[in-house]
């Protein structure tokens, strides 16, 4: 078989992330990129010569977008920031193998080296298990009643036709955890609907769902919330939601 294709693998060009969701870290950007400490990061440090990341190249872009909002997808071309990857991913002799590092929740200290797979499934659910939640899942009476005891001024409460906690409320409860309580009920939990509406909270299985609600303490006064539920809206939703909460203290 003469003119046939040669042994070797064809080598696939360099990953290139441009115009993806992809963020590109360096010696320059990492501080800040990495500031805050209570946004989940996942960073790959690799070598462009590196034949792996350029098969995992589209992939990992896929992630970086179905991640938008959730996580930081990040990339550090070791030959651009050799200082960074020293730092971080110096990986004994084979610095060109490629380290796919996750900076956690308040821990960016300690990062988790990723092991698994390349493929985008995998990544999206090691990102997403380390994505902490800080919702109360109300499946009985007993955990609608601590929920309604919770001390806060405003509790939001998401109703659901499933029973799985969605990723977009898992990451709103890690944001804004510090001012707001998250429950979360499915419309198949009857006796907890019962019960939390029995305590005041007025939230209605009639119309569409998944609904959000949100329930004013002080006024015992319930409200759907009324925009579209992605994770943009929520966000600016709740952020001046928790602004309003800090300038009523102030007025106290």
């Amino acid at each position: 078989g003469m003119g046939g294709r040669g042994g070797r693998q064809q080598r696939m060009k360099p990953a290139d992330f441009k115009d993806s969701d992809v963020l590109m870290f360096n010696d320059q950007n990492w501080t800040l990129e990495t500031k805050n400490t209570k946004t989940i990061i996942l960073v790959a440090f690799y070598d462009p010569k590196d034949q792996k990341m350029a098969r995992a190249a589209e992939g990992y872009k896929e992630l970086a977008s179905s991640m938008k909002g959730y996580a930081k997808i990040a990339a550090v071309d070791c030959q651009k920031s050799k200082q960074l990857c020293r730092t971080h991913a110096s990986a004994g002799k084979s610095s060109r193998a490629m380290k796919i590092k996750l900076y956690g929740y308040r821990s960016h200290n300690k990062p988790v080296t990723y092991t698994g797979k390349l493929s985008k499934k995998a990544l999206y659910n090691f990102v997403q298990s380390n994505i902490p939640s800080f919702v109360s899942v109300l499946k009985t009476k007993g955990d609608v009643d601590k929920f309604v005891k919770q001390q806060s001024p405003l509790k939001i409460i998401l109703l659901s036709d499933k029973s799985k906690l969605p990723l977009l409320f898992k990451v709103l409860s890690k944001d804004f955890n510090k001012h707001l309580v998250f429950g979360m009920v499915s419309s198949s939990s009857h006796s907890a609907i019962r019960r939390i509406q029995d305590a005041g909270i007025k939230i209605s299985t009639e119309s569409s769902l998944p609904g959000v609600f949100i329930y004013q303490t002080s006024i015992s006064k319930t409200r759907r919330y009324p925009g579209k539920l992605s994770h943009d809206e929520l966000h600016k939703y709740m952020n001046a939601l928790v602004r309003k909460l800090n300038r009523a203290k102030t007025e106290l």
